[in-house]
């Protein structure tokens, strides 16, 4: 997937992607940058590993690279009873650190950033999110590397 590197105002600092991914998980819809997804492809085998931190659900295999498929739900807050790792979908994202996975039920759409605006979030979202998309009257968390690998991390 090729995507412009373009930087606009937003209000709240630059967005520096010209389109934004909005998916659904659960039930709640969320917002990736475009400039960091690879791929989204139909849910792959995944690969459990019982060592593995809960972090990650397992892993999976693309394109001959084993990629490790982030527990979303955990960092959304979904109580475990209330997800599976068989979600339909999911979203190749890039880190500095290489890919990992994120499970999604649905990708609603890709959309232009001139279609939206980004605002900053209010307490509502906790850690998983400082900024917001808003396209349509409809707020989504803007999810973003910096927040996933603040996680993964610890």
């Amino acid at each position: 997937m090729f995507v412009s590197n373009q930087t606009r105002s937003t209000g709240y600092g630059p967005l520096d992607v010209s389109k934004t991914a909005i998916f659904r998980l659960k039930g709640d819809g969320y917002a990736l940058p475009v400039q960091g997804v690879d791929h989204i492809v139909p849910t792959p085998r995944l690969y459990p590993l019982p060592l593995l931190d809960e972090i990650f659900l397992g892993v999976f295999i693309h394109d001959e690279d084993v990629v490790p498929l982030y527990n979303l739900y955990r960092f959304l807050g979904i109580e475990a009873e209330d997800f599976s790792d068989d979600s339909p979908f999911t979203i190749l994202f890039m880190t500095e650190f290489g890919k990992i996975g994120l499970p999604a039920d649905e990708v609603l759409r890709i959309v232009d950033n001139s279609s939206g605006t980004i605002e900053k979030v209010s307490e509502d979202y906790g850690s998983i999110a400082d900024r917001c998309f808003v396209c349509s009257g409809t707020r989504y968390p803007l999810l973003s590397e910096r927040t996933l690998l603040a996680d993964l991390i610890g």
